[in-house]
């Protein structure tokens, strides 16, 4: 992972862009097959799975309930968003 240290930021934002670019393209293919909210169901749940492996590395001792409820609401938002966006 230190190899990827000497890049610089902008091609990091060059990738991203394009990886999102590719994501939105095929998101709005699929999208042509089946409905919404059963899209953002199985996103939502990718993207659990693929995060499941930080769990260990959070440090619950240190959140407090204003973390909590900020959490809470950019997730919920997220939700939304992606959701209405794939609508």
């Amino acid at each position: 992972m230190f190899f990827l240290a000497g890049i610089p930021w902008f091609i990091y934002a060059l990738v991203s862009a394009g990886l999102i670019g590719v994501k939105t393209i095929l998101q709005k293919a699929e999208l042509k097959k089946e409905h919404s909210l059963d899209y953002v169901v199985a996103f939502s749940l990718v993207a659990m799975l693929l995060t499941l492996f930080l769990w260990p590395w959070i440090n619950f001792a240190s959140l407090d309930i204003l973390t909590l409820a900020y959490i809470y609401t950019a997730s919920f938002l997220g939700s939304i968003a992606i959701w209405l966006g794939a609508k």
